[in-house]
């Protein structure tokens, strides 16, 4: 047995859950129930708000091929991690430092135009060099990262190991609490190596990589996916080829068979919400991110039965059920949506069930249209 599964055992046999992955939430027979969205069956009772379709919901992902991840003794931050993904620029690395007492992340990256990427997600960003130098691609990673963190410490980290190559059985990660006022997030974790060594120094002080139980140092080097749903709040409006918003700019509409998606595609990832097609309705039944040089989408989400069109009012409240795939793994998350009308706004109530992790955040949307333009807010709220 190797040594990473060694560890994994053991930290089984210690019931520390939250650091190991896990199966699916849906059995493969539950998620292929949810395969085909049928419509949404409620009766309207008015004529379309606007000529576009609204998004209802704030859909993210974002794929990494490698991910360093430290837990420190700092007093300040329990969590460093070190993410790389693949662009038309070539490789970008992402430094995150999770606060300790709200477990918030923040980004520094060497990127002029930091804010506009992946802008869906609201963490406090930073741009900065993030210098790496030594072997990040070979099968032993020996690599030094020096860069500023948010508060202008300078962060030095050195990382030597196996790059991750081993596939895991359970892929389901925990999101270990991190910006759960964001985001409602869903990990693919296909590969994990334990380091053989790994440092770090904040602000000239170096601090020990915390024991998991005083044993096991927390410094490991992953492949991962994140995605979701995420907090937001912005304004549609109408323009030639579909329509704007100001979060995220012009998305395009086109045809495809019997439904209708909006697509949003700016070079590094493209967002795409498809809708039923018919009898003057636009009924939401799945959304995709898709990432820069990976083909297939690294997340979906499926609603089944499918939204309704909330550019229309609607008696009663209607209920959809869930279900998110990240990269090839289905039915990672699973839950369900009651829409219904409250006065001159739709309301959404999204409940997500399973993984605990999961679970413990729900969102809640707020649509609001006069006409020419739609006002979307999505906000964490408490479980009920």
């Amino acid at each position: 047995m190797g040594w990473t599964a060694l560890v994994s055992g053991w930290l089984s046999g210690c019931g520390v859950k939250q650091y190991l992955p896990a199966g699916p939430a849906l059995s493969a027979k539950e998620r292929a129930g949810l395969a085909e969205p049928g419509p949404s069956a409620v009766t309207y009772t008015s004529a379309p708000s606007v000529p576009f379709p609204v998004l209802p919901l704030q859909v993210w992902g974002v794929h990494y091929d490698l991910d360093l991840v430290l837990e420190s003794t700092h007093p300040r931050y329990d969590m460093h991690e070190y993410a790389r993904v693949q662009s038309a620029r070539g490789p970008v690395w992402f430094a995150k430092d999770a606060l300790a007492a709200t477990k918030t992340q923040s980004i520094v990256a060497d990127l002029d135009d930091l804010d506009s990427w992946v802008p869906e997600l609201g963490v406090p960003r930073k741009m900065g060099p993030v210098q790496v130098t030594g072997d990040t691609d070979g099968a032993q990673l020996d690599l030094t990262l020096r860069y500023e963190n948010l508060e202008g410490e300078p962060v030095v980290v050195t990382y030597a190991g196996k790059r991750p190559h081993r596939p895991l059985r359970r892929r389901n990660g925990n999101t270990m609490g991190h910006s759960a006022d964001l985001v409602m997030a869903v990990l693919d974790i296909p590969k994990r190596e334990f380091a053989k060594r790994a440092s770090i120094t904040i602000d000239g002080q170096p601090y020990a990589i915390r024991k998991l139980l005083g044993l096991v140092k927390l410094q490991v080097a992953l492949e991962q996916t994140q995605g979701g749903l995420a907090v937001a709040r912005f304004r549609q409006t109408a323009t030639d080829e579909g329509f704007s918003t100001d979060l995220h700019g012009p998305w395009r509409l086109r045809e495809e068979g019997a439904t209708l998606v909006a697509e949003q595609d700016d070079g590094f990832r493209r967002l795409s919400y498809t809708f039923r097609v018919g009898d003057d309705r636009l009924e939401l039944q799945g959304m995709a991110v898709h990432q820069y040089g990976i083909e297939a989408p690294i997340l979906t989400m499926v609603l089944s039965p499918a939204l309704p069109d909330v550019r229309r009012r609607f008696d009663g409240v209607h209920t959809s059920r869930f279900a998110v795939d990240v990269n090839d793994q289905r039915g990672q998350a699973v839950g369900h949506i009651a829409t219904s009308w409250q006065g001159d706004q739709v309301q959404l109530r999204v409940t997500p069930e399973a993984p605990q992790w999961v679970a413990d955040r729900p969102l809640q949307a707020t649509i609001r249209s006069d006409g020419d333009q739609v006002d979307v807010d999505i906000r964490r709220v408490d479980r009920p």
